[in-house]
């Protein structure tokens, strides 16, 4: 679930929700919000994601 994997690339950056979400122009809340499965980072976000640490979207989602 996409849910978990932006959490594992979030751990894996040794990143806080604060700091993930501040690199993404997002609040700690929606970060927090993503990882607990209760919203989903729009696909602006996700392409952003995919840019910004070079991984292909087929290996994410």
């Amino acid at each position: 679930m996409i849910n978990e994997e932006i959490k594992k690339l979030r751990k894996s950056l040794n990143l806080s929700q604060e700091d993930f979400g501040s690199i993404l122009g997002v609040a700690q809340r929606t970060v927090s919000a993503w990882e607990a499965g209760n919203n989903e980072p729009s696909i602006s976000i996700l392409i952003l994601i995919f840019k910004k640490w070079g991984i292909r979207n087929r290996h994410f989602i």
